[in-house]
């Protein structure tokens, strides 16, 4: 069941993905972001492994410039910690997809001073799948659910967002919170 749902995201990505290479839509319709994170992983024994991580925000947003639209993401990430400590994150890697709903304009811009109207909030359902080695520990991989939210805002020309994320794969719920930047806004 777990790899029929994320066959089935990869491909609605894969299909809204397409679109946006049509000529016939002038509108701005994928978003890319980089990020930093920290990932919160709970281990099999009833502990706790927490490591920081870099991650890309690829979105397709089908009607930016409406209040309201679906899109879909993907969230690759990679987690490492040189710590010699046992229970820590040696090294691990993450592909969460998820299909998200956006309220507010994603394509406002902010110009007479209201910022609040300019604000955007997503959350988003979908599966990830992605395996981490730890330290002295049995090593955590598989698919699982995903649910994500977030919300960004524009600051200094740019575009700022912050996410929010939770998974659950090879009995191991795992957290995420982390501040991204659109690259190319």
């Amino acid at each position: 069941m777990k790899k029929h749902l994320l066959i089935s995201c990869s491909f609605l990505f894969l299909l809204l993905s397409l679109r946006g290479f049509s000529q016939s839509n002038q509108e701005k319709n994928y978003y890319p972001s980089i990020g930093l994170q920290v990932k919160g992983l709970q281990l099999n024994n009833e502990q706790e492994a927490v490591a920081p991580s870099v991650f890309f925000k690829s979105t397709y947003i089908n009607n930016p410039g409406k209040g309201f639209s679906l899109g879909a993401s993907a969230y690759p990430s990679l987690t490492c910690s040189p710590s010699a400590n046992s229970g820590t994150i040696t090294f691990g890697a993450e592909l969460p997809l998820a299909l998200e709903m956006n309220f507010n304009s994603v394509e406002k811009w902010y110009r007479d001073g209201d910022v609040t109207d300019y604000q955007v909030f997503y959350i988003g359902f979908g599966a990830t799948a992605g395996f981490y080695f730890i330290r002295e520990h049995e090593h955590i991989n598989g698919i699982g659910p995903h649910f994500v939210t977030g919300g960004s805002v524009p600051f200094l020309r740019g575009i700022f967002g912050w996410k929010g994320s939770m998974s659950y794969f090879s009995k191991s719920l795992q957290a995420t919170l982390g501040l991204y930047y659109e690259i190319g806004s």
